[in-house]
Parts: C-alpha cells; sequence; structure tokens
C-alpha cells in the first residue's frame, strides 16, 4: 500500500472519533494479513462517494459554523491562531477525507487565502475533486501534493489517519522531515506499549463522514484494519524535529489490549521558531 492510502474517512474532528474502539482484541502479524481478511473497506468508492455527500451536507449545516470547540480540535484551532498572518498559508491535510476540516477550520485562520492540500484515496480524489471550492485540492500520494509547493507547507496536519497505515510511523516521519512550521496529530489512537498493534476494527457505515447517514442511506455494518503505534513513537519523532512539543490526551482509556496494553486518543502541537 502506498503512503497516498489513507483512510481517514470517519467523523470530523468536531466528534470524538473513538468511543469504544470496538471489534476483538486478536491481532495479526502484519496490516497486509488483516487486511485480506476485510471487504474493500475504505478503498470503496461508493463509502468515498458516500462520505462525499455526508460531507456537503454537513458543510451547510450549523455544525460547521459552530463556535465550540472540542478537544480533539484544539491543537488545530491552536495552530492556526499561532499562523495569524495577513499572508497567504498553505496546509497539507494527510489522510483529511473529503475535506470536512477545512470547512469547518477555514474560519479560525485570517490569512487572505489558504491552499489546503488534501492526501487521500484515489477513490476519495475522485469523489471529492471536481466539487472542491478553489482552496481546497486533493492529491493521491504525497509527492504530487508538494511537487509544486515552493517551501515546506505552513502547517501538516495528521487527523485521524495514521492507524489506518501500514507503517504509520514510517509515513509520520516523512511527513516530519518536510520541515513545516507547525505540525499536528489529532484524534488519533495510540498504544502504550513499545510496538505496533494491528487488529481489524468493526464500525457502523453511518460512524464514517461527518453527521448523520443521509436519508435512503441504509447503515450497514464495516471493517478494515488499524495499527496502534506507541505514544513514544509519535512523541519521540516530533521532539527531535521540533523545538516546542504540546501533547493533549483526549481520551485516556478508549479500548484495553491484551497484556494489559492500553489504547488511547491522543493530539500533538509541534512548532519551530519562524526562519528555521
Amino acid at each position: 500500500m502506498s503512503l497516498a492510502a489513507t483512510r481517514d474517512l470517519i467523523p470530523p474532528i468536531v466528534i470524538n472519533t473513538y468511543r469504544d474502539l470496538r471489534g476483538s482484541r486478536r491481532e495479526y502479524r502484519s496490516f497486509a494479513e488483516a487486511e485480506r481478511l476485510v471487504e474493500s473497506g475504505y478503498a470503496s468508492a461508493e463509502l468515498a462517494k458516500l462520505v462525499v455527500k455526508k460531507t456537503e451536507i454537513f458543510r451547510a449545516s450549523s455544525s460547521a459554523e459552530s463556535t465550540t470547540i472540542s478537544s480533539g480540535e484544539f491543537a488545530l484551532f491552536s495552530a492556526l491562531s499561532s499562523l495569524q498572518e495577513f499572508r497567504p498559508i498553505s496546509i497539507l491535510d494527510f489522510g483529511g477525507g473529503a475535506g470536512a476540516t477545512y470547512y469547518r477550520a477555514r474560519r479560525w485562520a485570517s490569512a487572505p487565502s489558504i491552499e489546503w492540500r488534501v492526501v487521500e484515496t484515489d477513490v476519495m480524489v475522485a469523489a471529492a475533486g471536481p466539487t472542491a471550492p478553489e482552496e481546497l485540492s486533493f492529491y493521491s500520494d504525497l509527492s504530487s501534493a508538494i511537487a509544486d509547493m515552493p517551501t515546506a507547507p505552513d502547517l501538516v496536519l495528521v487527523s485521524s489517519a495514521l492507524q489506518y497505515l501500514d507503517r504509520p510511523e514510517v509515513v509520520l516521519a516523512e511527513l516530519v522531515d518536510l520541515g513545516s512550521r507547525r505540525f499536528v496529530v489529532s484524534r488519533t489512537p495510540l498504544a502504550t506499549s513499545t510496538r505496533v498493534h494491528t487488529l481489524i476494527q468493526k464500525s457502523r457505515l453511518s460512524e464514517n463522514g461527518p453527521g448523520p447517514l443521509p436519508p435512503g442511506t441504509q447503515d450497514t455494518s464495516v471493517r478494515y484494519p488499524v495499527s496502534f503505534i506507541p505514544v513514544s513513537t509519535v512523541s519521540g519523532l516530533l521532539r527531535a524535529h521540533y523545538q516546542h512539543v504540546h501533547h493533549v490526551v483526549e481520551e485516556p482509556r478508549m479500548r484495553k489490549l491484551r497484556r494489559g496494553v492500553i489504547v488511547g486518543q491522543h493530539s500533538f502541537l509541534a512548532s519551530r521558531p519562524y526562519g528555521r
């Protein structure tokens, strides 16, 4: 699976994504092994179209305009607030679904314009790209997303995406190496152990994408592989590259794995001084 195969098609940051991380505690030797045991999952074109439709409804709803900031939004809100400059800013949103975070967060920045680039699956790019506003664009791989950027992005956002990757620690390292001024990891389930745990997670179709299912859509069960990497891996990588790293534990005990390993939901905000 390429680095672009992100699978952030879950509820947006205005919702606490994982209330219970449903699924068995059986672990698999590799992401590929778990992937072979599920259906098309987030590679489904039908699911991508559903998420796009739900995002369109969310965009026009009062939820997108709400001034209430959830714990999962705080890191992104803080990062955008620190970039309050009257010049265009660039944001790389790795695994940003159909762009719900853009519609939610655009008002938090006073920049005259934002270049908001989403890296997503091929099916999501095809479904969401044609109707996106001018500031929002979609790419199916990281290299094409940054190819014509004259400098590093002002902000890299990885919101509830790492756990859907085959090698999340490798992807995170590549994103950190871009050298953005701000880096946000949010709404991300991480483990208290020192190794990666790969499982199969279950959810309802209605829990994918922002808001309720559109009328006439039947709710069904969906399954997909997930990888929970250690909290220390994320923290250590960010601290090695950024001067300031702030860590928020959003939900400390979301799921208990075997041998007492706890999975909690975490956010990080990393920053470096201007000019560095």
